[in-house]
């Protein structure tokens, strides 16, 4: 089994440059944080607001708290 996932940042224009530029970090440690994940975590359709909002504190970590306004969940598959 497989989880596709797609997601985009919130960003304000002041912002911008500099999170294009954190981007190989942030997916990083998203792709780290999902592949800890267990299938039980993944597959119960109402863990994805608990999934979404670890991610979202794993991004502020990386890039700044004040930086991302979202994270906007764009795709989330499990096969």
């Amino acid at each position: 089994r497989f989880l596709r996932f797609r997601a985009e940042l919130e960003v304000g224009k002041k912002y911008q440059s500099d999170i294009q530029a954190m981007l190989p970090r942030v997916v990083d440690v998203l792709h780290t944080y999902l592949q800890s994940l267990e299938m039980e975590d993944i597959e119960n359709p109402s863990s994805l607001l608990t999934l979404r909002s670890q991610m979202r504190r794993r991004v502020d970590l990386v890039v700044g708290g004040d930086r991302v306004h979202d994270l906007l969940v764009m795709e989330f598959v499990v096969n």
